[in-house]
């Protein structure tokens, strides 16, 4: 087959197995248990992967986690409050690609409930997502280290907007509240925060 799909690596074999299986020329397709994109790499080594393989093996780690989407018919309008900015700002003041960002940045949406939304204010979900490429920076850092701190430092260059950030925008867009990002998403991870300053 040209395409292998995995359910999950969830120990050294499975690894070992999906690992080999890429390096044989397939298109291999698995899920982790990680923090994020870049706990892909350390994730991998812990399970026994020799790190001087990793960048032939794996071409693209992406993290995401299922927010719920408010729902278009009963969604309202707030104001961004000193509050939320203290959130929100840390998040907007480096993110990658800002001049894609049409929404305003002074107004968000919260949920109220209806009968289309069965009186939730959220009706389906969405993903907050990020992605690391691997290139010759993030397989040369791999080789050298596992720390997750170092390996964004590495992808920098790749201006990848962060699972936060993501989710950041689609609150300004009125397609989830913060309320709903920060109960999936860690917005104060120190890691993150350094990360993208």
């Amino acid at each position: 087959p040209d395409v292998i799909m995995v359910g999950e690596i969830r120990d050294a074999e499975v690894a070992s197995t999906a690992v080999n299986a890429s390096l044989t020329g397939h298109l291999v397709f698995s899920t982790l248990h990680t923090n994020d994109a870049a706990g892909t790499f350390p994730r991998l080594i812990d399970m026994g992967v020799n790190a001087d393989i990793l960048g032939a093996a794996l071409t693209v780690s992406m993290a995401q986690r299922l927010v719920r989407r408010l729902c278009p018919v009963c969604r309202v309008t707030a104001p961004i409050t000193e509050e939320h900015r203290k959130t929100l700002d840390p998040l907007f003041k480096n993110i990658p690609h800002k001049d894609e960002i049409t929404a305003a940045m002074d107004t968000m949406y919260l949920p109220k409930g209806c009968e289309k939304c069965g009186g939730l204010g959220y009706k389906g979900r969405i993903a907050v997502v990020e992605v690391v490429l691997m290139d010759r920076e993030i397989e040369a850092c791999v080789r050298k280290t596992s720390s997750e701190r170092d390996i964004w430092a590495a992808a920098k260059h790749q201006q990848i907007r962060r699972m936060a950030q993501d989710g950041a925008v689609k609150v300004l867009q009125g397609v989830t509240s913060l309320e709903e990002l920060s109960r999936v998403v860690d917005l104060h991870d120190e890691v993150m925060l350094e990360t993208i300053a």
